[in-house]
């Protein structure tokens, strides 16, 4: 039911929300790996800011094998249902980011960052002017 709710969400955030209406959403999608859903589901959050005639920033985060290594395995993704297999840390490292060919996109590599920090540099490239 994940696909129905998802395109419940964008029709209702592309036909009701104010363009001026802020909304994150989070999606990891490599380049040349994952399933082709993942590519549409990227294409159809980004339909939805231009159907709404707002502006969409694409964030591509990253950081060394070591860091993800760490954070995977960190008890606080259990409570999220995410997977703490440590083992897939390599692979996700080295898949390469989804290229959107968005003109708004911005690159960070996270490995020294808190998440506190990251969201402060993503305001920043808010506030900044647009690519």
């Amino acid at each position: 039911r994940t696909n129905a709710v998802r395109i419940a969400v964008l029709e209702t955030i592309a036909t009701l929300a104010p363009p001026k209406r802020n909304f994150v959403f989070t999606h990891g999608v490599s380049h040349d790996g994952g399933h082709p859903i993942d590519h549409m589901i990227a294409g159809q959050i980004l339909s939805t800011a231009e159907r709404r005639g707002a502006d969409a920033l694409v964030v591509r985060l990253r950081c060394t094998t070591a860091e993800l290594t760490r954070r995977i395995q960190t008890p606080e993704r259990s409570i999220r249902l995410k997977s703490r297999d440590s083992g897939r840390a390599e692979h996700y490292a080295t898949l390469a980011p989804l290229d959107p060919r968005h003109n708004w996109t911005i690159d960070l590599d996270t490995t020294g960052s808190t998440p506190s920090e990251t969201a402060a540099l993503v305001m920043q490239a808010l506030s900044g002017p647009r690519r």
